[in-house]
């Protein structure tokens, strides 16, 4: 009698992120991500297998967070490549860990998706993916006079500046803001003349 063995193996790939955000998905920049892919081998046949990933573009590598389980050789490769080669037995589920730091987004950019998936045994798994978020704040103010003058920039006593403070947030994530003014010397505020926008 002849008992046909088979090894099969399987990736999957998970990540857990250290972020202050709120939002389920999304990371800042300089938070870690830290990715495991599991390879598992449910067969009754041990066999040697590559498994193959990359930092993912817009993250650095996180430097000593490599972690390469018993029996398995890891190495760098090219175009920022990590590579483990391991014997995986029969029956049996390997781990294997690295983490990343989220590098600053270019000047102007205040969004950027950071998809990532492995390679187990010449398989692709599943792709993990965190978007990376920006506030991005900007003031700017302006005046309306109510003058009689006619000579620009120039008022009279007893004349009315209304100031208008703009803030605007084209970036991707909410900000909590100060806005700071002061009643300039020489004016008294007006009463009742002070606008507040809804959840200021």
């Amino acid at each position: 009698k002849d008992t046909v063995i088979k090894p099969n193996i399987t990736g999957s790939k998970a990540k857990v992120t250290n972020t202050t955000s709120t939002e389920a998905g999304t990371v800042h920049e300089g938070d870690t991500i830290t990715y495991t892919i599991t390879a598992e081998n449910d067969g009754t046949e041990a066999k040697e297998i590559e498994i193959l990933d990359a930092v993912p573009a817009g993250t650095t590598l996180v430097p000593d967070s490599i972690v390469t389980p018993e029996g398995a050789i890891f190495e760098e490769t090219a175009n920022n490549g990590l590579k483990w080669t391991i014997t995986l037995g029969a029956g049996t589920i390997a781990d294997f860990v690295f983490s990343v730091t989220v590098n600053e987004l270019p000047k102007g950019i205040y969004t950027l998706e950071i998809p990532n998936t492995a390679i187990v045994d010449e398989e692709e798994t599943n792709e993990v993916k965190d978007t990376v978020i920006k506030p991005n704040i900007t003031g700017s103010k302006a005046k309306v006079t109510n003058t009689t003058s006619d000579i620009e920039g120039t008022v009279h006593e007893g004349d009315t500046i209304t100031y208008t403070i703009t803030a605007e947030n084209d970036g991707t994530e909410a900000k909590e803001i100060e806005i700071l003014d002061a009643v300039p010397a020489g004016t008294t505020l007006v009463p009742d003349s002070v606008v507040t926008p809804e959840g200021a």
